[in-house]
């Protein structure tokens, strides 16, 4: 099946959830949504296409997806609540090349074949960054660990969980560097 739509605003949650047939979901001209989107167990979904979604006033999750190879947001530049990716076999990029900002928490987590995350102009993460039990590399583990440095916010606690990676995914002497920083500021932070 194959779903298109013609509105560039949503103004409530747009929530997509166990549709059986769906192969492809087209929302090219949506820019902006004010409410959550959720996208969960599509099973057979391979293609989704926001490509004009710029800003999110809500939570993005997409989670329980097993045809799904790569999901990319390629003019997503700001997030106003927490970015959730989790538990999707197969899925091997995520890419989300203008985001900035997001403002509440990151969980990207148990996507076992999970190598590539493309975030790379991401400067803040409002709350708790979990990236972990993926096959993220070393390279993105310092990255994610570089913008939390950056986040560092003396009025909120944080909790950085970047461990179990396949293969394990040591950090960098940049970002032991970053995780030494971050503990000095009281930060819980686990990595491989």
């Amino acid at each position: 099946g194959q779903t298109e739509q013609n509105s560039n605003f949503i103004g409530m949650a747009l929530v997509l959830s166990e549709n059986g047939a769906l192969q492809e979901l087209k929302l090219e001209k949506l820019e902006k949504a004010a409410g959550n989107c959720v996208f969960q167990k599509n099973l057979v979904l391979q293609d989704l296409q926001l490509n004009q979604l710029k800003k999110l006033d809500g939570e993005l999750r997409f989670s329980d997806h097993n045809s799904m190879t790569q999901l990319t947001f390629p003019n997503l530049d700001s997030l106003m609540g927490s970015l959730i990716i989790e538990s999707n076999i197969g899925l091997m990029r995520v890419q989300l090349p203008k985001l900035n900002v997001i403002d509440e928490s990151i969980a990207i987590t148990n996507n076992n074949e999970l190598r590539q995350l493309d975030l790379p102009q991401l400067n803040w993460i409002g709350q708790n960054c979990d990236a972990s039990y993926n096959a993220l590399s070393s390279a993105s583990i310092d990255a994610l660990l570089n913008v939390m440095a950056n986040s560092i916010d003396d009025n909120k606690f944080k909790s950085i969980q970047l461990q179990g990676q396949l293969p394990k995914a040591i950090p960098g002497v940049k970002g032991r560097q970053y995780i030494s920083n971050l503990r000095a500021a009281n930060y819980k932070v686990e990595t491989d």
